[in-house]
């Protein structure tokens, strides 16, 4: 069996099971904030000291433990800028990059997110905008993102009755990294054009599957869940064959 500490959720230090961070609403500015926003997911960094929230207006908003107040406000900039650097929908699932616990420096505040606008982004917690994004996916379940942290790799599941139940990207470090120029027309279409490293297609010949969970299981295996369905799925990593 896993040891306890390898068990361990993380932990956001600052709080105590009673404390409470200052009003969702209330922001370093006085701004940023909405009162009646859905809350739809959540995640905590690694050491603690920052978590996200995700919800109906298409912010992400980051709040530090210590400060116990919101630090930032993550969020898409003008349709005129050209290209998609945020959510125009629903946040529905947050993630922060596991390799933030071995190397903080690089990956500590990294972070993946997805929702109903058919997108999934890369960001910086400290940036307002996102650095880059994938096309596709129909993200409606907090638990259907995930990072490998050995490979790298982000698996998604989408919710969506035609098309690809999961799919596999590969994690752009040169643009998570600030190592692209994002406003560079040959580096927008590289984003448009990009494609999943693999995809499990819907079963044609049984009712679909609409994805809520989407994991790793080990360094094999991914698991996909969701509605209409019903159903539980084990997939082989490298054949991507249900088991």
């Amino acid at each position: 069996p896993a040891s306890s500490s390898s068990r361990r959720l993380p932990s956001c230090s600052g709080l105590s099971p009673r404390s409470e961070v200052s009003r969702a609403s209330a922001s370093p500015d006085g701004g940023g904030g909405s009162k009646n926003n859905q809350i739809l997911c959540l995640a905590c960094s690694a050491d603690g000291q920052r978590f996200l929230t995700g919800g109906a207006d298409g912010g992400i908003r980051v709040y530090d433990t210590r400060r116990r107040g919101l630090s930032n406000l993550c969020q898409a900039g003008s349709l005129t800028a050209g290209r998609v650097d945020g959510h125009r929908g629903r946040v529905c699932a947050l993630t922060y990059h596991p390799q933030g616990r071995r190397r903080p420096a690089e990956f500590g505040h990294l972070f993946v997110s997805g929702g109903w606008d058919n997108t999934v982004q890369i960001w910086d917690d400290r940036r307002q905008r996102s650095l880059w994004v994938y096309f596709g996916p129909h993200v409606c379940g907090s638990d259907a993102i995930d990072v490998d942290p050995a490979q790298g790799h982000i698996l998604t599941g989408s919710w969506e009755r035609h098309k690809s139940m999961l799919q596999v990207w590969k994690f752009n470090e040169d643009a998570a990294h600030g190592r692209l120029d994002l406003d560079d027309k040959s580096v927008q279409e590289d984003m448009l054009r990009g494609r999943p490293l693999g995809e499990l297609q819907q079963d044609p010949t049984g009712t679909p599957s609409m994805g809520y969970v989407a994991q790793w299981l080990g360094t094999q295996y991914m698991v996909f869940a969701g509605s209409n369905a019903n159903a539980l799925k084990i997939v082989d990593r490298s054949t991507l064959n249900v088991r």
